[in-house]
């Protein structure tokens, strides 16, 4: 597509409701002021946005498929009025995610809890069969000791420091990669003995509450504690999931608006501020200039907008960005032209050569129409999951088809 240069200068709320629109419109690249003001004079003149406040907010909005156990929907596009401010907007945000954090807290404190009572029962376990009364342990004085975890690998560097140091290690158990240890060190050597097991990621437990809480639990009824604790897991996760499941369509609606208006506020971040006024300049698709003109005109009255063409620009030792348009299925293969590099502008674009090719030789590699059909559903299954992108299965589905044309012809042409 022909790019157009534009600059647009207006007033704050018109300017983002405009920048709003433009992510709808598509094809919108904007351009940093930093590149088009030279004159260090005038540009020490005109402020620029830095953070997103709305990182924050889409992050935020994490927790909802985060407690429930999913992964985060695609986001799209959406518009927004220019009555949704950023205030009004994580007040929505809080509201929802309010109750969810709260769960997530105590889902994450009751994780721990878990782990703090498999380490005492680890311990209880390897004092019963060494023959060890934690009593007697408690009673040490001249002996500091620790108990905690860490991985293999950080064990055997550790047993491999100690050769020349006043410290003793006991390996208990080995479980998942990790390794429960005691180890015991002089008073004198406290600082050194903490170093070392620092330098090793040691995760350790309190000694004393750990022995004190073997001498007064048996181990049924530290396992009772830990399965009470799984079950209250399990249900904070599944109320989590009740809570998605009945309002599904509202979050991913409030997760797409807080998603736009992040993209709004990247798009403005190269922005200009100068008082109450911004300037954003960028590159558009040449047939997207009457949508934005007509836009301007009926929702923006107080901003103004200038145009150049590419062969006009003073500054035209920046490179032009390059913007693909094709049918749907054709615009599917652009990402595997882009896994490669997308021509620069002004060059021929192979996507559509790229389609037929890919499809083609995959369909010579898989001539099979059961085999087309089956990967066809699993995309199309996959893709209304919201398991694997728009693209993927177009692509996918691009196969299937071709697998089916192909198998076809050779049947016809050459009796296979």
């Amino acid at each position: 597509m022909k790019m157009l240069a534009v600059t647009l200068i207006g007033p704050k709320d018109e300017m983002e409701y405009v920048a709003n629109q433009m992510i709808l419109l598509g094809g919108f690249q904007p351009l940093s002021l930093d590149l088009i003001l030279g004159d260090r004079t005038l540009r020490s003149k005109v402020k620029t946005a830095t953070d997103n406040p709305y990182d924050e907010l889409l992050s935020e909005m994490g927790y909802v498929w985060q407690a429930a156990g999913e992964s985060l929907p695609e986001p799209y596009p959406v518009p927004v009025t220019k009555e949704q401010t950023y205030e009004k907007m994580r007040a929505e945000v809080r509201r929802v995610t309010e109750k969810l954090r709260l769960w997530a807290e105590r889902k994450s404190s009751l994780q721990e809890e878990v782990e703090k009572l498999r380490a005492i029962l680890v311990c209880a376990d390897a004092l019963v069969k060494n023959k060890m009364d934690p009593k007697e342990l408690l009673d040490t004085e001249n002996l500091i000791m620790y108990f905690g975890k860490l991985s293999d690998d950080n064990f055997k560097r550790l047993e491999e420091s100690i050769q020349s140091v006043p410290m003793l290690v006991m390996k208990l158990d080995s479980w998942h990669q990790e390794t429960w240890m005691l180890a015991f060190a002089i008073p004198e050597y406290r600082e050194g003995a903490e170093k070392l097991l620092d330098s090793v990621y040691f995760k350790g437990y309190s000694i004393e509450e750990v022995l004190k809480t073997i001498s007064d639990n048996p181990m049924e009824a530290l396992q009772r504690r830990i399965g009470n604790k799984l079950k209250a897991i399990e249900g904070l996760s599944m109320a989590a999931k009740k809570f998605l499941n009945e309002q599904r369509k509202e979050l991913e609606r409030l997760y797409s608006s807080v998603y736009t208006m992040q993209r709004i506020y990247d798009l403005c971040r190269g922005r200009g501020e100068i008082g109450d006024i911004y300037v954003l300049s960028g590159w558009i698709p040449e047939d997207m200039l009457a949508q934005l003109k007509g836009l301007i005109e009926h929702q923006a009255p107080k901003t103004t907008i200038m145009i150049e063409e590419e062969k006009n620009l003073p500054y035209s030792e920046i490179r032009v960005p390059t913007y693909l348009r094709n049918l749907p299925l054709v615009r599917a293969f652009q990402h595997v032209v882009a896994m490669y590099s997308l021509p620069s502008y002004g060059e021929i674009d192979p996507s559509f050569f790229v389609a037929v090719t890919f499809c083609l030789f995959f369909g010579f590699m898989f001539g099979d129409v059961g085999h087309g059909l089956v990967l066809g559903l699993v995309a199309h299954l996959l893709q209304k999951k919201r398991k694997m992108s728009k693209s993927l299965g177009y692509r996918a589905q691009g196969c299937r088809l071709q697998f089916g044309v192909v198998r076809f012809s050779l049947r016809k042409h050459f009796w296979l």
